[in-house]
């Protein structure tokens, strides 16, 4: 089965309540939106929070934007990583700027578009 593709009319939100029912029937536990609370006492609010049968967690956050995502996007997902210790999956549409494509791979962010959510129970291992 494969994600439900996002069309060109569809509303972030109605989106993320397909992937979350795509997830559920993939019999991942889901919680969207989700308040994380990290090791520094702040509260992360984040679009996706992503369990496994095994407890294995991931943190799906979409960066909505006309333009290529900036390195100040990869910097924030990046702290909310280090202060919950749960793997981020950041989602964009229109790719990143070359510094905020280095700063992911530094820091360990997986970048997916939107179009290649369709492998997405590969990443999710």
């Amino acid at each position: 089965m494969l994600v439900p593709e996002k069309s060109n009319g569809s509303s972030l939100s109605r989106y993320l309540n397909n992937l979350e029912k795509w997830l559920d029937l993939q019999e991942y536990s889901v919680e969207s939106p989700a308040k994380i609370l990290g090791r520094s006492g702040v509260s992360h609010k984040v679009d996706i929070l992503i369990e496994d049968s095994e407890g294995k967690r991931f943190i799906m956050d979409f960066i909505s934007s006309g333009d290529l995502v900036r390195e100040e996007e990869v910097v924030r997902l990046y702290a909310i990583r280090l202060d919950t210790n749960i793997e981020v999956l950041m989602v964009v549409q229109q790719g990143l700027t070359e510094k905020a494509t280095e700063l992911a791979k530094l820091y360990g962010i997986r970048v997916l578009d939107t179009s290649s959510l369709s492998n997405l129970s590969s990443v999710l291992k």
